[in-house]
C-alpha cells in the first residue's frame, strides 16, 4: 500500500480543501501490478474538490531515490471559465526538467463514467524523477479530482502522494508599541494625560484674552473623575485647603484683559503627570497667591471652578472644544455667567517643545522668578520691556538662596521678605548694572547679564532710583515691589505671572491693579 501524507491539511475537510476527509485509500488498479487506483475514502468518484484551491500535489519516493512514471493520468473537471494546471517532474542527475500543462474544460459534470475523458493528461517516457508536482494556478474557483491510474516502477511502497500547501510565511507582527499619550476630558470639566507611565508636556496658549478685567488662571490635581482628594469630598471640610497645599496646584498665567500688552504669544509649558486629573480655575478681583494667604473659604467670591461639582447649584462655567486640525482642547470661560462662554479662552495640547529657560519654578505660589540654578558662567536676559504707567520706574533683578526669597549679603547676613534691610540687601546686588528705566507708553528691549547657578527675582522701584533706596537716608526710599508678599506694602501682590518668564507688575500702593505699569518678558540665553 503506498503510503499519502497531508502537509498543512486544512482544519475544516468539509467546506476547504478535501471534501470528505482526510483519509484516502490506494488500491492495485486492474492489469499489472504496479497499476494503482487513488480514491477518496467513501467517495470514490473524487478525490479532491477544492474552491479556490492554489496547492500544490507532489508525488515522490519515501527514501529520496529516483523513480519512473512510464504512465500517469490527471483528470480534473471545472465548472466556469477554464484554468490550468501545470505538472513538473524534477529529474536527477542534473537533468533537464519536464512541464505539461493541462486546460480544463469548462461547464462539464464529473460522473464515474466519464471522469476519464474531462482534462485528462498523460504522461509517458518521465523516468529518472526524483519529484513531480502538480500546480493549480490560484485563480482555480471550480473543483478538480486527482483520478484513474499512476503507472510507476519500483517498490509501491516506498512511494507518497503528499497534498502540499506551500508554507505561509507568519505576518511580521509590528513591535507592540505603548499607547500614544494623549489628552482627554473624563467628564466633570476636568482635563487628564492618558498615559499609562509617561509625563508630558503640555502647552497652555492664550487664545483671547479677558473681557472682565484681569484674571489669573490655573489648576490644581484632583485623584479622579469625581474630584476627590483623597478621602475628601468636592465641598467638604477641608477640600480647599488640601486643593491648594504646596505642590497640588499651579498658576497657568494671567490675561490683564485689556488687551493692551502686545509683547508676543503668551503661554506656558507645563509637565503633566500620567493619569493624573487636573480641575481649573479662576481668579477675578484678586490673585492666586493673595487669595493663598489666607482662608480660600472666605475668598469664594473672588474665585469660579471649571468643574461643576465645586460651584453652588452645580453651574459649568467652563467649555471644552476638541480642535482636530490643532490636536489641541480649547477652554471658554463664562464669567459673567450670560451663558455664552466668550469672556476667556486658551487652549492646551502635548508639546515636544522644550521648556524655556529659567520657567521652572514658575506657577507656584510667590513665584516669579527665574530658575538659572542648572546654568554655569554668564547667562544674558534679554528683555522685552513695555510700560502703562504715569510713573517712571526701574526694573532690577537679585538673586536668591531659595525659592522663598532668603539673601545673604557679602558679609554673611540673612535676610528674609519683611525683615529690615532686607530690600537694600536684594538692590545692593544690582547696583553697577546700569538703570533699566520705563516710562508710560514706552516698548523697548535691551540685555542685562546675571551669573548662572542661583535664582533670580525681578523687582521694580516705583517713582525712584537705586541710589535713594541704598543711600544713608532713609526717608527719600523709593516704594520697592517684589514676587514676595511679605517684603512688599501691607503684604500685597503686586506682581503677576503672564506667561512663561512673563511679569506684569502694578506700581502703586492700592491702585487699580491692572499689572501692567511695567510688563517684561525674559528670554533666558546662557552664554557660558
Amino acid at each position: 500500500m503506498v503510503t499519502i501524507s497531508f502537509d498543512g491539511a486544512p482544519t475544516d475537510p468539509s467546506t476547504e480543501l478535501i471534501q470528505d476527509g482526510y483519509s484516502f485509500t490506494v488500491e492495485p488498479g486492474v492489469g499489472a501490478d504496479d497499476n494503482l487506483a487513488i480514491y477518496s475514502a467513501g467517495f470514490p468518484s473524487s478525490v479532491l474538490y477544492p474552491f479556490g484551491w492554489g496547492e500544490t500535489i507532489i508525488i515522490k519516493r519515501v527514501d529520496g531515490q529516483p523513480f519512473n512514471l512510464s504512465s500517469f493520468k490527471y483528470g480534473a473537471y471545472i465548472y466556469g471559465e477554464p484554468n490550468d494546471a501545470i505538472i513538473t517532474g524534477t529529474r536527477a542527475g542534473g537533468a533537464d526538467p519536464l512541464s505539461e500543462s493541462i486546460v480544463f474544460a469548462p461547464g462539464a459534470s464529473q460522473t464515474p463514467s466519464n471522469r476519464e475523458t474531462l482534462s485528462v493528461k498523460e504522461l509517458s517516457g518521465w523516468t529518472n524523477l526524483t519529484k513531480v508536482e502538480i500546480n493549480y494556478k490560484a485563480s482555480v474557483v471550480g473543483g478538480g479530482i486527482l483520478d484513474d491510474w499512476l503507472t510507476a516502477s519500483g517498490v509501491l511502497d516506498d512511494l507518497v502522494l503528499e497534498l502540499y500547501t506551500p508554507p505561509v510565511e507568519p505576518p511580521v507582527e509590528p513591535p507592540v508599541q505603548p499607547p500614544v499619550p494623549s489628552l482627554g476630558v473624563p467628564g466633570q470639566n476636568l482635563l487628564q494625560l492618558n498615559s499609562s507611565d509617561t509625563a508630558k508636556t503640555a502647552k497652555f496658549s492664550m487664545v483671547q484674552p479677558s473681557t472682565v478685567g484681569a484674571i489669573e488662571v490655573g489648576y490644581f490635581k484632583v485623584d479622579d473623575a469625581q474630584g476627590n482628594l483623597g478621602t475628601l469630598a468636592p465641598g467638604s471640610v477641608g477640600y480647599l485647603e488640601a486643593a491648594k497645599a504646596a505642590g497640588n496646584y499651579k498658576t497657568i498665567f494671567s490675561t490683564l484683559g485689556d488687551g493692551d500688552i502686545a509683547l508676543t504669544e503668551l503661554s506656558r509649558m507645563l509637565t503633566l503627570a500620567p493619569g493624573q486629573f487636573y480641575s481649573f480655575f479662576v481668579v477675578q478681583g484678586a490673585t492666586a497667591d493673595g487669595l493663598l494667604q489666607g482662608d480660600l473659604s472666605s475668598s469664594l467670591g473672588a474665585l469660579t471652578f471649571g468643574s461643576p461639582f465645586l460651584n453652588q447649584s452645580g453651574v459649568q462655567p467652563l467649555s471644552f472644544t476638541f480642535l482636530e486640525s490643532q490636536g489641541a482642547y480649547e477652554l471658554a470661560w463664562d464669567l459673567d455667567k450670560d451663558g455664552r462662554f466668550d469672556d476667556f479662552k486658551f487652549k492646551v495640547a502635548l508639546s515636544d517643545d522644550a521648556k524655556p529657560l529659567g520657567a521652572g519654578l514658575q506657577g507656584d505660589q510667590e513665584s516669579e522668578l527665574l530658575d538659572l540654578r542648572e546654568l554655569t558662567g554668564s547667562v544674558n536676559l534679554q528683555l522685552s520691556i513695555r510700560s502703562e504707567a504715569f510713573n517712571t520706574n526701574v526694573l532690577g533683578f537679585y538673586r536668591v538662596d531659595n525659592a522663598q526669597g532668603t539673601i545673604t549679603d557679602s558679609f554673611g547676613n540673612v535676610f528674609n521678605p519683611g525683615d529690615a534691610g532686607y530690600l537694600q540687601a536684594a538692590a545692593a546686588q544690582w547696583a553697577g548694572q546700569g538703570s533699566v528705566s520705563t516710562s508710560a507708553g514706552r516698548s523697548f528691549s535691551t540685555t542685562v547679564a546675571v551669573e548662572g547657578g542661583g535664582i533670580w527675582v525681578p523687582f521694580m522701584i516705583t517713582n525712584g532710583t537705586l541710589e535713594q533706596l541704598l543711600d544713608s537716608d532713609t526717608s527719600n526710599d523709593p516704594i520697592v515691589f517684589t514676587p514676595f508678599l511679605g517684603s512688599n506694602p501691607g503684604q500685597g501682590d503686586y506682581v503677576r505671572l503672564l506667561g512663561d518668564n512673563t511679569f506684569g507688575f502694578e506700581d502703586m500702593v492700592g491702585g487699580d491693579f491692572d499689572y501692567d505699569d511695567l510688563v517684561v518678558k525674559v528670554n533666558v540665553v546662557s552664554i557660558a
